[in-house]
């Protein structure tokens, strides 16, 4: 038998991605017409990262768009929330450029920037930029024994030198919000130069860290989110009672916010089932009333709906033909009656969700 078409680990793209229309066309206003930044927040699992991996896999499909999307990846982003977060999104930026608009190898950017710059004669002035801008960001820490040394001298006066040998240390200052914007002018004007409107920075691993966390990096940076010169898919975790109205109210400063819930009907799991199916190797037969089912138990909650569809599509590994009828489903459904009694209960009383709950 195939592996599993219901992964539930991992954010859901297209051709499965699914139930999200209306949310799809708010974030289409907001980013292509607008031309806003936009956060994002709801419980834990709830879809949020879905929808930003569509967004950004729909940007980079259609060139047309000329957008350039620059997506930070959950290890970047933790080093960046703990050192220098202007710095790393500007390394990735400069990164981005470098190898999707310019077509070069990023080692030859490492290589370049930090051995030589002999020959930066034979580079555009693009490229010289990027290649100055990529130096300044760089996450590095020089320590070691060096010389200095100067000439002394005139032509009439004297002439000699003196030396000095010490240690020699250099650690940068992290980025500030306002020499970020400046960078970003110059990074702007490559971009255009390659017929490039504008820089989108995909943000989605805001969700996976502390509410205390979620609500300092948006106070901290919000001048640089609220610029009009780049623009910020964000998502964030849904706050705790301590932090719920803080982190309301640094939500609402965005002229752009949109939480993300439940699917709202049966026909956005139909949808769903039927995604699957288009591209499910084996062959799958799923009977009438299994929608409804699946939305019942889950109050439809797609990270649920996934996982009792994974655990019916496992549970007869030794036939080719699966068939998801309503007793499979009702039986799969009792191995996460917990986890979502759980989810329901903590929604009821007003509280967030975080998967940790389920511990």
């Amino acid at each position: 038998m195939s592996e599993s078409p219901f992964i539930y680990t991992e954010p859901v793209i297209p051709p499965v991605f699914a139930g999200r229309t209306t949310e799809l066309l708010f974030l289409n206003d907001a980013l292509f017409k607008n031309k806003e930044s936009i956060v994002l927040y709801g419980n834990d699992a709830i879809g949020k990262s879905s929808l930003i991996s569509t967004i950004y896999t729909k940007i980079k499909d259609k060139l047309d768009l000329r957008i350039l999307p620059v997506r930070i990846n959950a290890f970047d982003f933790i080093q960046a929330v703990e050192k220098d977060f202007l710095a790393i999104t500007t390394h990735q930026i400069c990164a981005a450029i470098w190898t999707n608009v310019m077509n070069h190898r990023y080692s030859e950017l490492l290589e370049e920037s930090f051995i030589s710059t002999s020959n930066d004669i034979r580079k555009n002035s693009e490229e010289r930029t990027l290649k100055r801008i990529f130096r300044i960001v760089t996450n590095e820490n020089i320590s070691g024994i060096g010389s200095v040394s100067k000439e002394l001298g005139g032509k009439f006066y004297l002439e000699g030198k003196y030396s000095r040998s010490n240690e020699i240390s250099s650690n940068r200052k992290p980025l500030q919000s306002f020499e970020f914007l400046h960078l970003l002018d110059e990074l702007n004007d490559i971009i255009k130069s390659y017929n490039y409107s504008s820089i989108m920075i995909f943000c989605d691993e805001l969700n996976h860290l502390p509410e205390k966390t979620n609500t300092e990096i948006i106070r901290n940076y919000f001048g640089v989110f609220a610029s009009r010169k780049i623009q910020f898919l964000i998502t964030v975790v849904n706050p705790n009672e301590r932090n719920k109205d803080d982190a309301k109210r640094l939500i609402d400063s965005f002229n752009y916010s949109l939480e993300i819930k439940e699917f709202q009907n049966k026909e956005n799991v139909d949808e769903f089932l039927n995604n699957i199916l288009n591209v499910a190797d084996s062959k799958l037969i799923i009977e009438e009333g299994v929608s409804n089912l699946l939305f019942e138990v889950t109050s439809g909650h797609p990270w649920w709906i996934q996982k009792i569809c994974d655990n019916a599509y496992l549970s007869d590994s030794s036939s080719d033909i699966i068939q998801f009828d309503l007793n499979r489903i009702e039986s799969s459904s009792k191995v996460f009656k917990r986890e979502i009694d759980i989810y329901n209960e903590r929604i009821k009383l007003g509280l967030p969700f975080r998967k940790y709950d389920l511990k």
